[in-house]
């Protein structure tokens, strides 16, 4: 049974590898690394061998969502459930600042405010609302620790003020995947992430994707 779930990760890691070569992305297969020695019969104690397959099926299934997620970005299935940019950016928290014009936290000057704000607990988890490749992962001005999604078809998401980034550049996330960690970096006044929807270069209002069934 190890044997058989080794092979198949190290063919999906291949092929994976080879769509992603074909298309220029950048994919993080690091942590997907098998350690083929420590999984031959040999060295596998019988205690530790349902452990074993259990971390092995884990990370089998986290990879396919990887290789299912790519292949629907490349192959621009928009229509398709994981793509498709819909609900909240967090599983706790509430909606504590709208789109549009407000007055500036800081300045009290009336101001654009081009996302939505989702207060929560500092350390809780920041989702992905849809599948993509992770474009941006690091400080930007303003933004804090950011967080970009690219999602094909001329929208991106981005979460902004993050205590952590647990996404990289480069990499493949499904629906619903952690991606960060709530916090109060950059211009930022509590612990909240800034959600924005990016539609062909223009910031739009996100609340609409939020409610999208």
């Amino acid at each position: 049974a190890l044997a058989k779930l080794e092979h198949k990760l190290m063919r999906l890691s291949l092929q994976q590898g080879q769509l992603a070569k074909n298309t220029n992305a950048k994919l993080h297969l690091d942590d997907l690394h098998i350690d083929t020695l420590a999984l031959t019969d040999d060295n596998v104690q019988p205690l530790h061998i349902q452990s074993k397959l259990a971390s092995l099926n884990e990370k089998l299934v986290h990879q396919i969502n990887q290789l299912d997620a790519l292949e629907k970005i490349l192959n621009h299935t928009h229509i398709d459930e994981e793509q498709h940019v819909a609900g909240r950016p967090i599983n706790k928290g509430w909606l504590s600042s709208y789109y549009g014009m407000r007055d500036d936290p800081f300045t009290q000057q009336p101001a654009m405010h081009k996302g939505i704000d989702f207060a929560g607990t500092e350390g809780d988890q920041v989702i992905a609302t849809a599948a993509g490749v992770v474009t941006w992962s690091g400080e930007r001005y303003g933004y804090g620790n950011l967080i970009e999604i690219d999602h094909g078809n001329g929208l991106v998401t981005r979460y902004g003020h993050n205590k952590e980034l647990t996404a990289s550049v480069g990499e493949v996330v499904t629906k619903g995947q952690q991606i960060a960690l709530i916090g109060n970096t950059g211009r930022s006044t509590g612990a909240h992430v800034h959600y924005e929807i990016i539609k062909n270069g223009t910031q739009i209002d996100p609340l609409p994707y939020v409610y999208r069934q």
